[in-house]
């Protein structure tokens, strides 16, 4: 999880850095289109972290609510 979270950082530091450059290069758009595309990775990963995140809540909350069965 730590990981691809900073990979998404990694990604979107580049996109910066990519759309920056795009901003000054009047001849050619292959930088924003590589902004673009390190964007859409990032959200991606970033979207993929978050369903690990409610899915390792979920299971959490589910084992508690089953132990709380267990004991009554």
């Amino acid at each position: 999880l730590g990981d691809a979270l900073s990979m998404a950082s990694d990604f979107l530091f580049l996109a910066k850095t990519l759309t920056e450059d795009a901003a000054y290069a009047r001849d050619t758009d292959r930088h924003a289109w590589a902004a673009h595309y390190l964007t859409s990775m990032s959200k991606a990963l970033v979207d993929d972290a978050v369903k690990v995140l409610i899915r390792d809540r979920d299971n959490e909350l589910a084992s508690k609510r089953a132990g709380a069965k267990a004991e009554e």
